[in-house]
């Protein structure tokens, strides 16, 4: 069907892509030719779950809302592909990076967290790129199985005043990516609601955001074994 999709499409402003059960070991798994002849200007909304387009740039470009999920193993986008795509969706308002094979640790950068008082490190991947992303309205994101070295990456070059809603799950220690919500919570962060699934974390750190996140009134903590009853008074402080 997609192998049909090469005439240029001005119109089309939602595309939804789900390939159900692939392994992407088949024949199916070569990228179709390039869909719409890479013409698609009022494209705003993407979601591609298990399909292998090559990564062309052009279905990924000024869109408000980017869903990606089921890559595994070389097909899975490296942090360049996701920081390039970012770069192109200056307007994005929506994120979901789902159930994607982690990037290599072996192309990884020893970085130190500043903010961390035992100076504990923590790698993060090589990037061409580490100019700050701007995101300014950016609402609603979501990292589930995304890959911790991915995620944190990504996270460390976004800038994001306008976030509201927020999903960490299956991210191992996500306290990296808590420490750049706290810096962002330095200027501006809207944070309305944060799940936290299946991680684990720094409490000290975690309630160190929480006290800066005066708009929280949701606040999801589901097989987070580091919670104990201080941060739950912590929590309590806040009127969570």
């Amino acid at each position: 069907a997609l192998t049909r999709c090469r005439e240029q499409a001005p119109l089309l402003e939602v595309l939804s892509i789900r390939v159900a059960h692939s392994m992407q070991e088949d024949h199916y798994s070569a990228p179709p030719l390039p869909l719409f002849e890479r013409h698609t200007p009022r494209l705003r909304s993407t979601s591609f779950t298990s399909f292998n387009f090559g990564w062309d740039i052009a279905l990924l470009s000024n869109l408000r809302v980017l869903k990606l999920g089921g890559y595994w193993n070389g097909f899975s986008p490296s942090v360049d592909v996701i920081l390039k795509t970012l770069r192109a969706c200056p307007q994005l308002e929506e994120l979901v990076l789902r159930n994607m094979s982690d990037v290599d640790p072996e192309s990884c950068a020893s970085l130190i967290s500043e903010s961390s008082e035992q100076q504990d490190d923590f790698a993060l991947a090589r990037v061409s790129d580490t100019r700050t992303i701007q995101l300014p309205r950016l609402r609603k994101a979501s990292f589930y199985y995304s890959g911790n070295l991915r995620t944190r990456t990504v996270f460390s070059l976004l800038s994001f005043p306008a976030l509201e809603r927020i999903e960490l799950c299956y991210l191992d220690n996500v306290s990296p990516i808590l420490e750049c919500l706290r810096k962002q919570s330095l200027t501006v962060l809207p944070l309305r609601h944060l799940r936290i699934e299946s991680c684990f974390l720094n409490e000290l750190r975690f309630a160190r955001l929480l006290q800066r996140l005066p708009a929280l009134n949701s606040l999801e903590l589901v097989d987070v074994e580091d919670v104990t009853s201080n941060l739950m008074r912590v929590s309590a402080c806040c009127r969570i």
